[in-house]
């Protein structure tokens, strides 16, 4: 069975000594948000930059180290320049915690343009599943579609993690939004998931992410092609679209400095259910290729390998 449970890791270790770390923001939210507010993004960015650089730490990895293992990681996939990808990789995880703090303030500032492609199913009555790529400062993703629509979200993800992330939303907003919902890795929340998009709520789930018990059998997965490698995939989103009948989208996501853009694109259903997952691969395949360096799942990528 296949699951990526951990490809954010939140290290608990010396967390007073981070000043990015979940654990600093909480308790200095006050702070954060005061400075926040008097000046303007690129400034923020600037300043956040600068004591990025002076108190960075990799989360659990020594930054060589971390950039050897993404170059072990990609060195059979059929990518240029494979040394500049890794540590364009290990430069852009550095700024993660960062990042995951700038671009949460200035949401919840207005500080921010937000820029959503006409593929965006926030105006129908239909429920809808979308795919979120692990690319980029996909964390806020959750966040910034609750700021455009009144429908429920349902976050197929690792509790621990998304619950910590939510925390910075509450402390942000001054409460949890209301149509923002966790739902735990298990088979349970499978059923609520179906039910929610029935009734016209939104999924979010990863590609990589299994359905807990219903991906046991090896039927639910499929053998693709990917960047010259075979990789053996969960259905996750498709089987969910599948079991609803409604549509299914791939999301990434792209920042500047004072931008954020949502690319959406609906996935065709074809006429199985793995042809459906391949497709959907294949347009990660796209994205991924475009900017190697922002997809997380190089961290754990032998998970998904397939051996024959």
């Amino acid at each position: 069975m296949i699951q990526l449970k951990r490809i954010y890791s939140i290290n608990r270790d010396n967390n007073e000594y981070r000043f990015f770390s979940i654990e600093n923001y909480l308790k200095n939210s006050n702070m954060f948000q005061n400075i926040s507010s008097k000046v303007n993004p690129a400034e923020l960015n600037k300043l956040f930059n600068n004591i990025n650089e002076s108190q960075y730490k990799l989360i659990e990895h020594n930054y060589y180290d971390y950039q050897n293992k993404i170059y072990n990681n990609i060195i059979d996939f059929d990518l240029q320049d494979k040394y500049d990808i890794s540590e364009k990789t290990a430069n852009y995880f550095s700024l993660r915690e960062m990042n995951l703090i700038y671009y949460n303030l200035l949401i919840g500032n207005s500080k921010i343009s937000t820029y959503i492609n006409d593929n965006f199913p926030l105006e129908s009555d239909k429920g809808a599943v979308i795919a979120v790529f692990h690319y980029g400062i996909y964390q806020i993703v959750p966040y910034l579609i609750s700021r455009h629509t009144n429908k429920n979200i349902l976050i197929y993800a690792n509790e621990e993690i998304s619950n910590s992330l939510l925390n910075i939303i509450e402390s942000i907003e001054g409460k949890m939004p209301d149509n923002l919902k966790v739902l735990p890795l298990d088979y349970k929340s499978v059923l609520k998931a179906v039910r929610a998009v029935k009734n016209g709520d939104i999924l979010l789930i990863m590609p990589e992410i299994d359905l807990g018990s219903t991906e046991k059998d090896e039927k639910s997965q499929t053998i693709i092609n990917f960047l010259g490698k075979k990789l053996i995939v969960p259905s996750g989103p498709l089987k969910i679209a599948s079991m609803t009948k409604m549509p299914v989208y791939s999301l990434y996501i792209e920042e500047d400095i004072d931008s954020l853009s949502l690319n959406l694109k609906e996935i065709i259903e074809q006429d199985t259910l793995q042809n459906s997952v391949s497709e959907l691969w294949k347009c990660l395949e796209n994205t991924v290729q475009n900017k190697p360096h922002k997809w997380s799942v190089w961290e754990r990528i032998d998970d998904l390998l397939y051996e024959d």
